[in-house]
């Protein structure tokens, strides 16, 4: 979103490398935790793809021990950082996009 708004002004942000953008925007302004939760989310959603086989980025409760696993933590513990970061993203985002 970051890109499709401030796009037309930057021409950095015109990029296909999401952390190049992710960059530019921290440049801009934005807070630098935007990079390592898209690294941390991104991560584990390439790990669920490979617990489950398929493609599909919803977590669901029963896939929380296998990931965790895969990440070297608790499942409790994941639960929590998942939820801590999508809430600072979310946070982000609503500020950014009122």
């Amino acid at each position: 979103l970051g890109q499709l708004r401030l796009g037309s002004a930057d021409h950095a942000l015109r990029t296909t490398s999401t952390m190049a953008a992710l960059d530019r925007l921290v440049a801009l302004g934005w807070p630098a935790t935007i990079i390592e939760d898209y690294a941390f989310l991104r991560r584990l959603a390439l790990r669920l793809r490979l617990v489950r086989g398929k493609s599909e980025d919803v977590v669901s409760p029963r896939d929380l021990a296998p990931l965790a696993r895969t990440l070297e933590r608790g499942p409790e513990e994941l639960a929590a950082e998942l939820d801590r970061r999508m809430q600072r993203v979310r946070a982000l985002y609503l500020t950014m996009f009122p």
